[in-house]
């Protein structure tokens, strides 16, 4: 993520482009952080629904650990990954656009349409 995210900010011919990023409620984990980033480090627009995954959450790095009781082995994650101290809840986006049932069930995506749209 760290890569990506350093290729955007010194790519000199992306200067003068808007980087758009679509979410929604299923986006989480490394999606939703992702999001956060683009949106708070390189100001990307961020469209669609609130992401479904906190911002600030246990990262995959853990270790395995063997429960004393059921003998199960679980991974135990130990790694806090804090987008924003406090901040409760996912991504919010700059321009909320729902999906319609109705656009969905003809093949339209709302978001599709928005940037289409734009210019």
């Amino acid at each position: 993520m760290d890569s990506l995210i350093s290729k955007f900010k010194h790519r000199t011919y992306l200067n003068d482009k808007y980087i758009i990023v679509i979410q929604g409620k299923e986006t989480a984990s490394a999606g939703a952080i992702l999001s956060w980033r683009l949106q708070n480090e390189l100001d990307a627009t961020v469209i669609g629904e609130e992401s479904g995954g906190n911002v600030n959450m246990f990262g995959t790095e853990g270790e395995f650990i063997t429960l004393p009781n059921s003998k199960l082995i679980i991974k135990h994650p130990y790694s806090a990954v804090t987008c924003k101290e406090g901040h409760v809840g996912g991504v919010k986006p700059d321009v909320k656009i729902i999906q319609t049932y109705e656009n969905y069930i003809n093949g339209m995506d709302d978001c599709y349409e928005y940037i289409k749209n734009l210019k």
